[in-house]
């Protein structure tokens, strides 16, 4: 009797630990692109410095050959390239200021952000209106 309570618990611990396989083969199958192509931001980003380009991701991660959605990218270039220790990404935090606007400090580093959903330019994205 112990051997066997032994036995199921070791079976009951390796199935409750293993990971599930289909994850890793959905990630195995994402559209990648290793470059990016940066050029001038759209006329209502006022900022001179900052460079924009456009990426292409899943809009369901479940389902990532389906369709996709364009999400806006900008960057600030380090100002002192020699003294830069990488790239920093913020996340502008939702509705409210224009989140390819939102870095203006950070001159040793090249600093990245993207506009959240519902700002624009995105395209071919409808929320549905609140209830009430």
């Amino acid at each position: 009797m112990r051997r066997t309570l032994s036995i199921a618990l070791a079976v009951a611990v390796a199935a409750g630990t293993t990971a599930p396989v289909q994850r890793v083969s959905e990630t195995e199958t994402l559209r990648t692109s290793s470059t990016l192509r940066w050029g001038p931001c759209p006329a209502d980003v006022t900022s001179p410095d900052l460079e924009c380009t456009m990426v292409q991701v899943p809009l369901d991660y479940r389902n990532p050959q389906g369709r996709t959605i364009d999400i806006a990218v900008s960057r600030l270039p380090s100002k002192n390239p020699a003294q830069r220790r990488g790239v920093l990404l913020t996340n502008p935090g939702g509705h409210g200021a224009y989140g390819l606007l939102a870095m203006n400090t950070c001159a040793n580093d090249t600093v990245t952000t993207f506009l959240t959903t519902g700002q624009r330019p995105h395209r071919d994205i409808a929320c549905a209106a609140e209830p009430g």
